[in-house]
């Protein structure tokens, strides 16, 4: 007796409004309809479903089986497909950049890069972030907002960390004087309160590092007299004379309200207060005389340190000092690694040349040499020698 044929599901001929078809969604993605049919059963199974060919609307809601192998898929879910394979290709083609590799190009953290994106500015914009597969990706025009946020971060700060930075005693200075009267700038903040916070002014931090720093090393002669401990008007006479070298603020005259307010580098009040310790009943000549006998001693000490650095490394050939880079440098395996032991070696001769070097510094650097040729660990030279290098002598 023959065996009886399978039943088939009827075919929906009349497609619900709403839907598209495998075949549209594979005509629009390019995508072939069987890796669209095994993304369905995915789906179907994902979502529990029992029957992938019976399936109910309150199991999967957005897909509807036709026939044995055919399926609908709703509209906006469809538009989701798309849109996801052709993100696919502009992250290949390189228009969409993985998030973190912008926050590694640009030193910043990823949590806070990440927190960006929960601003106004990016939010619910998807021509500046797309996400994909869970994981966020920069458009160019996304890319280019970044550059300029950490560009105006690092041009601009808020007055209030200004104000931390120069201190009690500038802090009224700035809001009501200098910020009015044009002395700082004060730079816009560029997206209008979408992502820096409303109703803050920005100002420049260069000029205020450089006032901050100005301010840090340098006195009023008002202070500088009470410091040295001679009355104002002998004060003023050695400022008229030049006896005493005054600087000017950066800010200009106009800086503060006190007219013919000078100001005095801290290293010479220190000099002159040391002199005037050593003899106390001298005159103002004596004083630079036990002054200028003091940095010329000091230049000699200095001069004696170089040339004992000169003499070490005669003594110890120091070619095989640099011979000895230049193995370290053969036997690192990365470029990374290579490059460092080059410019080391570079940036090492540079000081020498320009006697940089301190005696202690160059011994501290052969015995760290000597030790990773020993080891083999060129990992320990590599930082060891950077935390000399950062702490010690090299300009970078």
């Amino acid at each position: 007796m023959p065996r009886p044929k399978k039943a088939k599901l009827p075919l929906k001929t009349k497609l619900p409004l709403g839907y598209k078809t495998l075949r549209e969604i594979s005509d629009q993605t390019g995508i072939d309809d069987n890796t669209l049919r095994m993304r369905i059963i995915r789906e179907i199974k994902k979502l529990g479903a029992k029957d992938s060919l019976k399936l109910k609307t309150e199991e999967v809601p957005y897909i509807m089986a036709l026939d044995n192998r055919n399926w609908a898929v709703r509209e906006d879910i469809a538009r989701e497909w798309i849109r996801e394979k052709v993100n696919l290709k502009r992250v290949k083609s390189g228009e969409l950049v993985y998030y973190g590799d912008i926050a590694a190009s640009r030193g910043i953290k990823l949590g806070t890069l990440a927190s960006w994106f929960d601003r106004p500015l990016f939010r619910d914009r998807p021509d500046l972030v797309v996400k994909l597969k869970g994981k966020r990706y920069l458009t160019k025009k996304g890319t280019k907002i970044i550059d300029k946020i950490v560009m105006f971060r690092r041009k601009a700060i808020p007055m209030k960390e200004a104000n931390r930075i120069l201190g009690k005693r500038q802090r009224s200075v700035l809001e009501r004087r200098w910020v009015p009267l044009g002395l700082v700038k004060t730079i816009e903040e560029p997206f209008k309160g979408k992502f820096f916070t409303k109703n803050v002014s920005y100002v420049d931090r260069e000029q205020i590092k450089k006032i901050a720093d100005f301010e840090r090393t340098h006195c009023t002669s008002e202070e500088a007299g009470r410091r040295i401990g001679v009355s104002p008007p002998i004060l003023r006479w050695w400022i008229k004379t030049g006896k005493l070298p005054t600087v000017e603020h950066p800010l200009g005259s106009n800086a503060y309200k006190t007219r013919n307010l000078y100001f005095v580098s801290d290293s010479v009040v220190e000099e002159l207060t040391a002199a005037k310790r050593e003899k106390p009943d001298g005159k103002m000549g004596e004083w630079l005389a036990i002054i200028e006998r003091r940095r010329k001693e000091r230049l000699e000490r200095e001069r004696k340190k170089r040339k004992q650095v000169t003499n070490y490394l005669k003594s110890i050939d120091g070619d095989n000092l640099f011979s000895a880079l230049d193995v370290l440098r053969a036997r690192a395996r990365t470029p990374a690694m290579k490059t460092f032991f080059k410019e080391f070696a570079y940036r090492l001769a540079q000081a020498a040349r320009e006697e940089r070097l301190t005696l202690q510094t160059l011994q501290e650097t052969i015995n760290v040499v000597n030790e990773t040729l020993r080891s083999k660990d060129l990992y320990y030279g590599r930082r060891t020698l950077g935390e000399i290098e950062k702490k010690h002598f090299l300009k970078k």
